[in-house]
């Protein structure tokens, strides 16, 4: 069963801010035909022995924790990894298989750190994003930047969940063709079943807010 309270309207759940950041449209179809976590990328994520975390981090550490649920009144969602170290220490990592490196991370992994504070001691100051296609360690530090960015962008994900109108989809073709909700907005968005070749730029990062 999952965790996230699609009933209460003031909680949001940090792995949809990438979502929510690509195509605040899909994020609304996801919120009234919520998709079940993939349970492929559950079981790759449980199996994780810690000298392969040991190797994307560059430290020794225990035997990570794996799928853990954390929640409090603006967040809840399942964190990949709840990394213990050699020194006690704690901290949250992700594990993405995506194509783009996204802000959106950045702020998913500073939501889960703030909640991983309220579960364990001696936490460390950062958190990580593993990055499987590109090989390439992220190393987070939530400061009063990130945080005030995903206060605005918690915000913005209230308003799209109070709203009964249907955002305008900020999709690029490739998003289009690999979404789960396709099917319900394919007569207004363009999806790409040709060379599969976008001619809408793909971006890095995307800010919201001031």
């Amino acid at each position: 069963m999952s965790i996230i309270d699609h009933d209460n309207d003031a909680i949001c759940h940090p792995g949809m801010i990438r979502r929510f950041m690509h195509c605040t449209r899909s994020y609304h179809w996801s919120l009234r035909f919520p998709t079940p976590r993939r349970a492929r990328r559950a079981r790759a994520i449980a199996s994780l022995e810690p000298g392969e975390v040991e190797a994307w981090v560059g430290e020794r550490v225990a035997r990570p924790k794996p799928l853990l649920a954390l929640a409090d009144n603006r967040w809840s969602g399942m964190l990949d990894l709840c990394v213990r170290f050699d020194d006690g220490t704690h901290a949250p990592l992700l594990v993405k298989s995506v194509p783009t490196i996204h802000i959106a991370d950045a702020l998913a992994i500073t939501a889960y750190h703030d909640l991983l504070g309220q579960t364990v001691r001696d936490l460390r100051g950062v958190g990580y994003v593993w990055y499987i296609r590109q090989g390439e360690l992220r190393v987070i530090e939530p400061d009063a930047a990130l945080r005030l960015e995903l206060a605005y962008v918690r915000e913005a994900m209230l308003r799209t969940r109070l709203t009964a109108e249907i955002p305008t989809s900020s999709a690029t073709a490739t998003m289009c063709a690999v979404c789960p909700y396709r099917d319900l907005c394919a007569d207004d968005v363009w999806v790409d079943d040709g060379d599969g070749v976008d001619t809408v730029p793909t971006f890095e990062h995307v800010y919201i807010g001031t």
